[in-house]
């Protein structure tokens, strides 16, 4: 029994060690990018030291990707409950609001630019920037079945072809818009596409 009383306290104290290095990181890859922020200034606001954090993550970029999970998967869940929730007649208009919301979030959206560009660069990250992206085009395709089924609509192309259009258009009209200046033009855009596969 005290042996499971060591594992279980140790495994929420390495718990709570990887939350403080997240959230630390978060607010610096906020304010100074992923290439602008060093392991060390993240244990250091984190209050650890490095050999904490290779206990936890492999790279910097290994800790944005654990970001990136959590809020992909928060964000797919919100996306479930608004379909499960809006009424066929009203589903596409709830989507329309809750897409030009969602691409107000300027932070996620360089986040995952910054990592694709990095995973461009490094070889050795590339694969695990595949195996995220995979998982969230799987997502999304799931997504878009839910979508389509609540309407009583068949798709034009394939929903895993879909996905895929669908998750580069809505990151890079989010990017375009934020660097013109209109926070509004990449949802308008997107829904213009949804609306018109959907209808």
């Amino acid at each position: 029994m005290e042996k499971k009383t060591q594992r279980t306290t140790r495994a929420v104290s390495q718990a709570q060690t990887r939350d403080k290095l997240i959230a630390a990181a978060q607010e610096l890859f906020t304010q100074h990018g992923l290439n602008g922020t060093s392991i060390d200034k993240i244990v250091a606001k984190a209050g650890f030291t490095k050999g904490a954090f290779y206990s936890n993550f492999n790279s910097k970029e290994d800790l944005m990707l654990s970001l990136l999970r959590k809020h992909k998967d928060d964000t797919f869940e919100s996306f479930a409950d608004l379909i499960e929730n809006s009424a066929p007649e009203d589903l596409l208009d709830q989507i329309e609001k809750w897409l030009v919301e969602g691409n107000q979030d300027k932070d996620w959206i360089i986040f995952n630019y910054e990592l694709a560009i990095n995973a461009a660069r490094n070889p050795e990250f590339t694969a695990d920037y595949a195996e995220f992206m995979a998982a969230q085009y799987k997502a999304l395709e799931e997504t878009l079945d839910a979508i389509f089924a609540k309407l009583g609509l068949k798709p034009k192309i394939p929903t895993h072809e879909l996905a895929v259009i669908v998750k580069q258009l809505s990151h890079s009209t989010a990017l375009q818009s934020f660097a013109e200046g209109d926070t509004k033009l990449g949802g308008r855009d997107l829904v213009a596409f949804v609306r018109s596969i959907a209808e």
